[in-house]
């Protein structure tokens, strides 16, 4: 199988602290790829760095050609986008304009000729639609979530990077993003997906890297880490199955 992303011997540093330890991990083309880990095990730091945001050592690949060397804005004209943790969607901005600057990565047309990026949007989350001239910061964290995974998507990703899609969301929010999520992998979307929700995060990923204190502890496909006593352990403290942190309001 074709690995569309890799990652390999990766480290980062916050000054003179460790945080991630040379960490290895690929996601296949078409496949979506977990890392999991509870808060602080260095997963929305590996992103960063993967997305340029973050100083790192070591090799990140994409589809064979090396990227840990790009700017930010030129890894996401390769094909590559973040969806951040906390959304960070632009607040000031209306939804329409949140979802054409999503499109501004692939040339100042596409920002303009949006419609049907737009289009397929609104048919992910049709909650959208009525709200496309409400400004961002106006809507509920829910309605946020499902417009940052948008604006995303307007870049035409090949490899869509997920940084805590759930955190801080109710719970009928959190299934709605993640049944987006399954739509996208039924599509054939390559997922990278940053979780500390393990039970959502098992039922939707291929395979998984489970993460603590910036290193790799464990790895497997989703049955073989819900049956893992060493994930329960180190990651869950408990039942996988039962294991989801107690949500907030949307």
């Amino acid at each position: 199988m074709t690995a569309l992303l890799e990652v390999d011997d990766l480290h980062v540093r916050y000054g003179r602290i460790p945080v991630v330890h040379g960490i290895s991990f690929t996601v296949p083309e078409g496949r979506v790829v977990g890392l999991l880990g509870a808060n602080g095990a260095g997963k929305s730091t590996t992103m960063r760095a993967i997305m340029g945001q973050r100083s790192a050592t070591g090799r990140v690949r994409f589809d064979g050609t090396p990227i840990d060397s790009l700017a930010p804005h030129k890894i996401v004209a390769r094909g590559i986008a973040l969806v951040p943790e906390g959304r960070l969607v632009f607040k000031t901005l209306t939804v329409e304009k949140n979802l054409r600057m999503g499109a501004y990565a692939l040339g100042r047309t596409a920002f303009w000729q949006a419609e049907a990026g737009i289009d397929e949007v609104l048919t992910l989350f049709p909650e959208l639609k009525p709200l496309l001239r409400r400004e961002a910061g106006e809507l509920s964290g829910g309605l946020q979530q499902m417009l940052a995974l948008g604006r995303a998507l307007m870049a035409r990703p090949r490899l869509l990077v997920l940084d805590e899609p759930s955190l801080g969301l109710a719970p009928l929010v959190i299934e709605r993003i993640y049944e987006a999520v399954l739509l996208l992998k039924s599509r054939g979307t390559s997922i990278l997906l940053a979780e500390q929700n393990a039970r959502l995060a098992l039922r939707s990923v291929d395979y998984a890297y489970v993460l603590q204190t910036g290193q790799i502890v464990e790895q497997g496909d989703s049955e073989f880490l819900r049956s893992s006593s060493r994930v329960e352990e180190i990651y869950l403290g408990g039942d996988v199955e039962s294991s989801t942190p107690s949500p907030t309001a949307s």
